[in-house]
């Protein structure tokens, strides 16, 4: 970070704790607000960072500032698009992007999947919603995790163990549960936190 200027570390630290308190982009507004300056000179600073590859953003979209690369204690976790039967977990044809969290959610372990469908809406976790979900291959009743059926389809449902079986159970009263045996589920991770954007 040596080729930038004083205002512009500032501008970084400014959007890292704004992930850190809210867990969204801040708008140039609140970018201005935080260092004392107008709203112009922010968001000269931020196509700055920008062109210098911290930043990237998506044009006429607010809030769409984040970070590019590690910076403190805000990390970038890949967000995965289908996952593929043979196919490792993180491998560069699943990333579709990357998202932000903070190393409280241990990001390291951590990688973030795209809901589609309402299976678990009851659960408050919606169609279009992305989850952060921390890599592990074990659950409790009651955990929400990632699952692969039968080495070839992710899922995401409250976890359950029955005797000689488990239960992957959906939290919408129209979706029935998948009761597998033990040797067709493989567990990804668990869900530790659910992002949701107003369309």
């Amino acid at each position: 970070m040596s080729d930038l200027t004083e205002k512009q570390k500032r501008a970084l630290k400014v959007i890292e704790e704004f992930w850190e308190e809210k867990s969204l982009s801040p708008s140039i507004q609140d970018v201005a607000t935080r260092l004392g300056i107008i709203r112009p000179t922010a968001y000269q600073h931020l196509k700055a960072l920008k062109r210098k590859g911290f930043l990237k953003n998506s044009d006429r979209i607010g809030r769409s500032w984040q970070l590019t690369q590690n910076i403190g204690s805000i990390f970038k976790v890949p967000l995965l698009g289908r996952v593929a039967a043979g196919t490792p977990l993180l491998a560069n044809e699943n990333i579709e992007d990357y998202v932000m969290v903070s190393n409280s959610n241990q990001s390291s372990q951590c990688f973030a999947l795209r809901i589609a469908g309402h299976s678990m809406m009851e659960g408050g976790i919606l169609d279009r919603d992305i989850v952060i979900v921390r890599q592990q291959s074990s659950a409790n009743d009651g955990d929400i995790v990632v699952a692969l059926v039968d080495s070839d389809s992710a899922t995401v449902k409250k976890f359950k163990r029955f005797t000689s079986q488990i239960g992957l159970m959906p939290m919408n009263q129209n979706y029935d549960p998948m009761i597998l045996d033990p040797e067709r589920v493989s567990i990804l991770g668990k869900v530790i936190e659910v992002r949701r954007t107003i369309h």
